[in-house]
This record gives structure tokens, sequence and C-alpha cells, in this order.
């Protein structure tokens, strides 16, 4: 059983059905086998999904590039004919290029020893106003509805603000993509237990 752990079988087991140290022994080992493929099956599915994140977050990159061009090749050709529309979605699908391209930069980056969040003390009422604050033309310009109660005291959390905005980003960027024209868009942050609960 030990060979095959060696080998890289880490279905491995033994099973001699002693009740003495040798009993004792087996037991230890197959606890440790029986650990060993459980963290060997989790770093599998890991990677999988994070194999998958990546092809997604490619693939999700055609379209924003894929407007820019269109647009910019518009505004080349019709030098006369440009309006705030076009540089707004020139604008509004550079920064999701950006976001995306952000999100694949920090996906290497996660398997680095190094890598950790750099957190410090902030008001999470305070930046969720201002994140959402930047949103709401296109929530407008997506038809959408949406209503924002976020308290006027502060609440205090550690956080890393790069992070989070990313969080948030991604979310909001995913609830204008993949929801209709009229979708109301309810965001709730509350106190629980000196705990920063967003909804």
């Amino acid at each position: 059983s030990a060979d095959q752990l060696r080998k890289g079988d880490y279905s491995a087991r033994s099973n001699l059905g002693l009740d003495n140290e040798i009993g004792d022994l087996e037991r230890a080992f197959n606890d440790m086998a029986s650990q060993i493929q459980q963290e060997i099956n989790l770093r599998k599915k890991s990677e999988s999904s994070r194999q998958q994140l990546t092809l997604d977050i490619a693939h999700d990159l055609k379209n924003p590039l894929a407007i820019i061009m269109g647009y910019a090749e518009y505004c080349l050709n019709n030098p006369d004919k440009i309006d705030e529309k076009h540089i707004r979605s020139i604008y509004q699908n550079c920064y999701r290029a950006d976001t995306l391209i952000n999100n694949l930069f920090e996906l290497s980056k996660l398997d680095s020893p190094e890598y950790k969040l750099n957190t410090v003390k902030m008001d999470m009422s305070e930046f969720l106003r201002s994140k959402m604050a930047g949103y709401i033309n296109m929530l407008e310009s997506a038809d959408f509805s949406y209503e924002f109660d976020i308290p006027e005291y502060e609440i205090n959390v550690d956080m890393d603000h790069e992070a989070m905005d990313r969080v948030i980003s991604n979310l909001m960027e995913n609830t204008l993509r993949y929801n209709k024209s009229g979708t109301k868009l309810s965001l709730k942050l509350q106190n629980i237990d000196n705990d920063a609960q967003i909804t």
C-alpha cells in the first residue's frame, strides 16, 4: 500500500485487520492516505475551476474588444457623426476589458506564496455609496431600476480596497450583462454583530 501511494495511487489502503501495534500503524497510514487523497482531489478541482475561469475571462474579453473596435472604426470613418453615445460606449467597454484583464492578472497571482490581501480599516458605507454612484448612468442606460439602502453612519471594516472594488465590479458587470431590461437592482448594507453584511 505504501508503494502504491509512493507511485501516486492515492486510493491505496492497507487492510490487514490486526488488533495490535501493526494495526495501529495501519489505521494511521490509512488516515494519512485518505487526507492526502482529499487534498489532491481539492487541488485538482481548484485547478480545473481556475482553468475554466481563465477560459471564461478570455472569452468574455472578445465582446468588449469587438465593440471598441467597431465604434472606433465608425468614428474614424464618420468623424462628423461622433456623439456622446459612441464615446461612452467605447469608455464603458474599455473599462470592462480592463477589469477582465485585471481579473486574469489576479488569478495568476493566487498560487504565489507572496500573495496576500492588503487590508486597512475603511468605511464600507462610504465605499459603497461612491462605488454605486459610478454605476447609475449604466443602470439607467440599461433601463434598470435600482434601490440602495446604505446607512449614513460609518461601518468600519478591515478590507483590501482594490480586491473589494473588483468584487463589486464583477457583480455589477454580471448584473448588467445577464439581466433583461426592466430589472430592479436592490443593494442593502447592514451592520450585524459588528460585521458588514451586503445583500
